[in-house]
């Protein structure tokens, strides 16, 4: 999986893993 594609998904699901994955 792309990390945009991870990214997008996971801050609607859950905003701090998007911050990590952010990071």
């Amino acid at each position: 999986m792309n990390k945009r594609e991870s990214n997008k998904p996971a801050l609607s699901l859950t905003p701090l893993r998007g911050e990590v994955t952010n990071m």
